[in-house]
């Protein structure tokens, strides 16, 4: 019900009130005619053979994915801007020990470490167990952001799409946190591939396949977060040789769109903060 009503305060058509944006009337008739714009933007995403045509190859049977050229520059891009975002790595990744300097944290590359390791906020904890901090450590020590995934796949396993919010948070699997997972182990699988990141996807691929973690219907009303899943799903297909996730994306895309977007082009936001 607060969903609904943030999304009527954030949406500028109303049944005969006209309204002023950008010194421009706008009235509901001028906002129900069809968004030719967003159904275009479908259609591309859709169609697009970098994306999710008849370009997907399948895995290598060394379970090391490849990413077509095409696909290649649209992920390179993605993976830049993600490598920007840095957390300072330190230790030997020979010793017996090593940690990452988080803030004011120093946290232990063990199991026991990762698991005593406690964010300062939500935000914090999608960053952390994200891995994006990950991907400029894979451009100089392959092998060591490779052991780390597998270190963080061990000590936190998936506890499954009914586990409590705060579980889920503490452990990784949340819906945000999924997503980002995925889209990490696509640049890191770009940048020095290995199979622990090609396990890891398919484990996080199909965790976002399950209609439980996806916000859009027919469990959830649809917004923005379930839209950026179907994207992340359609990159990751290509990447990884899984069609049928492309499959499942176009599905809920082409079922959930006009939903996401309101008549006048608003994205509904899974927070309508976003919006003032």
């Amino acid at each position: 019900r607060k969903r609904e009503t943030d999304v009527t305060e954030a949406d500028h058509c109303y049944d005969r009130v006209a309204h002023v944006v950008d010194n421009a009337p706008m009235s509901r008739r001028g906002c129900t005619r069809p968004n030719f714009g967003i159904v275009a933007a479908v259609i591309a995403i859709l169609i697009s053979g970098s994306l999710v045509g008849g370009g997907v190859e399948p895995a290598s049977s060394a379970t090391l994915a490849s990413v077509d050229s095409s696909t290649k520059n649209i992920t390179a891009g993605v993976c830049e801007r993600l490598s920007h975002k840095t957390a300072k790595f330190t230790g030997n990744p020979t010793g017996a020990m090593t940690w990452l300097d988080w803030g004011s944290q120093r946290v232990p590359l063990t199991a026991s470490g990762l698991r005593a390791f406690r964010a300062n906020s939500a935000q914090e904890s999608l960053w952390f167990h994200s891995l994006e901090w990950l991907i400029p450590i894979a451009a100089r020590q392959p092998e060591t952001a490779a052991s780390i995934v597998s270190l963080f796949a061990r000590t936190f396993p998936d506890p499954g799409p009914t586990a409590t919010k705060i579980r889920s948070q503490s452990s990784g699997w949340t819906e945000g946190q999924i997503r980002r997972r995925l889209k990490t182990m696509i640049c890191l699988n770009r940048a020095a591939p290995a199979s622990i990141f090609v396990t890891t996807a398919d484990i996080l691929g199909t965790a976002l396949l399950d209609d439980r973690r996806y916000y859009g219907l027919p469990l959830y009303m649809p917004h923005n977060h379930g839209a950026q899943s179907n994207l992340v799903l359609l990159k990751a297909a290509t990447t990884f040789g899984r069609p049928e996730w492309a499959v499942k994306a176009r599905q809920r895309i082409l079922r959930d769109y006009n939903e996401v977007f309101s008549d006048c082009g608003i994205s509904r936001e899974q927070s309508s903060a976003y919006h003032l």
